[in-house]
């Protein structure tokens, strides 16, 4: 089932509760992929179990002509990077068809993450936030991540 959603103000933050529900997608490999508490976050959360794997939580919003960015935090643990022929590897956050505006490996204590971005013509977004990993593990701070309208 697809959930799109126009909002009429943009002027504002959209938090990651009003975006869509995440869902979560196993592509390859073996993963655990969950919502998870780590300490007082609640989390979209990601591990590698095995080389070559990948697996995301995907959310879709619709969305009107204008520049945005998506913020949000990520932590990592221990992530060894699967490159492919589309895509680096690492752990990091997407749109759906597109390039990572950052990728995280190793182990990385809370940080944030800037995705900016551009729709041309209205139309459903679909936001991944997902890992490429042999190994290691991701959360995503579902409190922190944000979609705004910027100038």
């Amino acid at each position: 089932r697809r959930h799109t959603r126009y909002w009429r103000d943009w002027s504002s933050d959209v938090c990651s509760s009003d975006l869509a529900r995440w869902q979560p997608r196993y592509q390859r490999g073996q993963v655990k992929i969950e919502t998870a508490k780590l300490g007082d976050f609640d989390t979209l959360y990601i591990q590698a179990q095995a080389p070559d794997s990948v697996a995301s939580f995907r959310a879709m919003i619709r969305l009107p002509i204008g520049k945005y960015e998506v913020r949000g935090r990520i932590r990592t643990r221990g992530i060894q990077a699967a490159p492919d022929q589309r895509y680096p590897g690492g752990a990091g956050f997407r749109l759906s068809g597109g390039d990572h505006a950052r990728l995280f490996t190793g182990d990385t204590e809370w940080t944030e993450f800037v995705h900016p971005f551009q729709v041309h013509d209205p139309r459903d977004i679909e936001l991944v936030a997902e890992i490429r990993a042999h190994a290691g593990e991701a959360w995503f701070d579902l409190k922190s991540m944000h979609l705004r309208m910027v100038p």
